[in-house]
């Protein structure tokens, strides 16, 4: 590739002319925490077959219904394995688009708010509903860190330059 010249109105194109702000550093780090969230919460709450048994009978509880053995024993043999999956395949989402967040990426910036919305509204969820309020609480965290420093004014002027 050759190099323009130093005068060049093309020489810096796409380049801000400021480094990174600490924001959008401390949000991809935040983001990174969430992604290993999202798995070790599917490994450990919802990974084991006696952890759904049990959660689902506390929500028929709380609903004042009876819980059903037979609907519970096949729900907890199905979905450990597809919890982990899930798990796995949204953290390795969330380590993507805040790899490509943190190189400047405006559309990356916009759906990892997206996401931070969506897991700040399913982590709420659980703790006003009082089912996993304890394993929700980090979540609920660093997803709303993530969206609170992607929109400081540092930086937006960061991802406007690019």
């Amino acid at each position: 590739m050759t190099e323009l010249p130093a005068g060049s109105p093309y020489a810096n194109l796409g380049e801000p002319s400021f480094p990174r702000p600490k924001d959008v550093d401390r949000a991809f780090w935040a983001a990174i925490g969430y992604a290993l969230y999202v798995v070790l919460f599917c490994v450990v709450s919802l990974g084991s077959s006696s952890a759904i048994a049990e959660l689902m009978r506390r929500q028929a509880e709380q609903r004042g219904q009876v819980p059903n053995p037979a609907v519970i024993a096949q729900v907890s043999a199905f979905l450990p394995p597809f919890a982990i999956g899930f798990g796995v395949v949204v953290g390795a989402l969330w380590v993507f688009f805040a790899v490509r967040m943190r190189a400047g990426r405006n559309w990356a910036r916009i759906v990892l708010v997206v996401l931070a919305t969506l897991g700040v509204m399913s982590a709420f969820g659980n703790v006003v509903r009082g089912l996993l309020v304890v394993e929700s609480l980090p979540g609920l965290v660093l997803a709303a860190a993530v969206s609170y420093l992607l929109f400081r004014p540092a930086a937006n002027r960061y991802f406007r330059a690019r």
